[in-house]
Parts: C-alpha cells; structure tokens; sequence
C-alpha cells in the first residue's frame, strides 16, 4: 500500500553554495520546516565562510563600541575608500536603555551577543540583519555571581553551539561553577561537566577554534595564567600553558584568534607582545609574531 506522505529529502554530500543573504534569511525562519532546510543552511554558512576566506570576498570588518552606547558598524574588508564614508551602522536586536550589548562570540559570520545584564542573549546574522533569541531560565542567572556565555561551532555535528558558564559563591567563600551548552538544532540547553575546580574564570573573551572554546583561567586566584578549553565535540577540558613570557602578564593578557591559530597577548608599559600557537595544544609552538608599541 502506497504511503500519503511524500519521501523525505536526502541531502547530497556536495552541499550547494547558497548566497550569504538567502543563507541567513532560511537559517533564522525556516525552523518549523525540518532538519533537513535547518542543516542545509548551517552548512552552507559554513561553506559560504570558507568560499569567502578562500575568494577574499564578502569580507566586512565589524567593529563593536561601547561607548556611552553600544553600536555596531561594518564596513569593507578590501575597500580603498575610507571607513568614514563605507561604514556602515547596524541595529542591534536586543538594545536596551539600561544595558549595553557585549560580543559573546563569533563563527561563520554568526554573532552571539547578550546585554551586559545576562538577561538577554541571541544569535544574529549582520549581513540581513535577522536575529534568533535564546530562551534560558532567568532565576538561573540571578542567582549567580558570574554569567559568560561563548559561542562555536560542533564540526562533528554540523551544529552551532552556546555555551553559558555561571559562578556561585557561598557564604563562607566557596566557589562552585555550572555550564550548559545549548545546541541550534535542537533548540534546547543540556548541563555538561562544571568546570575544574582549581579554574576561576578571568573574564577574557572566549574563542572558538577547531571545535573548542579557548578561555584564560588563573588556577586558585593566583598571579599566573593557563588557557582552558572546552571541546564541543566531546565536552571534555583540556589545558595547557600561556607562552613563558606570559606566565605572569598582568595587568592585561588576552587570548585571540588570527590566521586560524589561538594568540596570546601580553600587554604592559612597554607594548603588547603578540604569541601564536602554530599547533593547537602544543606547548613548544608558541611563536612571537610581533611587538606593537
């Protein structure tokens, strides 16, 4: 006997290029239509990001201000003419009078952004300027003493992924941690492994490189700094050393991302001291790559 319902489409294993535009209008609306248009829209994000690296086009810079007011500007990668006349502003979805918008991270040309009250966190493409808001419980976040959210992509399931790192302090000073991961295609939040329990959060920006999340941690509140990763792929940590010059970089080390390498920055009176680790999680490839002034 013949079924009613038609055959369920199959996904060849040479995803087509679909426009950065079209990409981004389907990947935020077409929820409701299957798995099948949600997972062909993250993989074209995906190519469309590589075709773009590769082609050096669509290639914008986003430049984030916060100051008095959070705004957003983009403007031409390879442009000869001013950033004064080529920028250009965008709206933020999820601005907010009392509260400043911070960059949790970035992928594919995908942001995660959330107001600085951790009240209001979303997923948004610049390019249509189209946005997706993540629902969590907000008895969650009041309770804790510190909220930072993060943002990548799962190569192993073709999935974008948030990842939201809370602190709790107790009355006699002891520190306890929660993460959860929310995950695009299932629309839903699952807790995984709290952090070590030596690691505090330092509050550097977190990045996403080949499916983890890189952060700076000082173990037990001391004066030296290791990074900690979170692979989104097994949700396991792993850690490993900053550069020997940056054992001890205060006042101002930060972790960032160039070239497809994870780079440390030492900043001091003199300059900031910029590292790159050529092997991801190899110790002995920290190289200096150079000196600004």
């Amino acid at each position: 006997m013949a079924s009613n319902s038609s055959p369920k489409p199959k996904l060849s294993t040479t995803t087509p290029y679909i426009p950065p535009e079209l990409c981004g209008r389907h990947s935020f609306t077409a929820y409701a239509q299957g798995y099948d248009v949600i997972h062909l829209c993250l993989r074209s994000l995906e190519c469309h990001h590589q075709r773009s690296i590769q082609t050096s086009s669509f290639c914008s810079l986003l430049i984030h201000s916060n100051n008095r007011r959070t705004n957003f500007f983009s403007f031409p990668f390879y442009d000869n003419d001013s950033i004064a006349k080529r920028a250009i502003k965008l709206e933020l979805p999820l601005r907010h009078r009392r509260s400043c918008t911070d960059r949790a991270g970035n992928c594919h040309g995908l942001l995660c952004i959330a107001n600085n009250n951790k009240k209001d966190v979303a997923l948004w493409n610049p390019s249509i300027q189209r946005f997706k808001r993540i629902s969590f419980s907000l008895s969650e976040i009041m309770e804790s003493e510190v909220a930072r959210f993060g943002f990548g992509y799962d190569s192993a399931t073709d999935d974008y992924k948030v990842v939201r790192i809370m602190e709790f302090r107790t009355s006699n000073g002891f520190c306890s941690s929660e993460v959860k991961v929310y995950g695009l295609k299932s629309n839903s939040w699952k807790r995984v492994q709290n952090l070590p329990s030596n690691h505090r959060y330092f509050g550097s920006y977190i990045h996403c490189l080949n499916s983890a999340l890189h952060w700076l941690t000082n173990p037990d509140l001391g004066n030296t700094f290791i990074i900690l990763t979170l692979d989104l792929v097994s949700e396991k940590y792993h850690e490993f050393p900053t550069p020997e010059d940056g054992v001890h970089a205060f006042p101002l080390p930060g972790l960032t991302a160039l070239g497809g390498c994870l780079c440390f920055i030492v900043n001091n009176k003199a300059g900031s001291h910029v590292w790159a680790m050529k092997e991801c999680g190899v110790t002995k490839s920290w190289v200096m790559l150079f000196f600004l002034n």
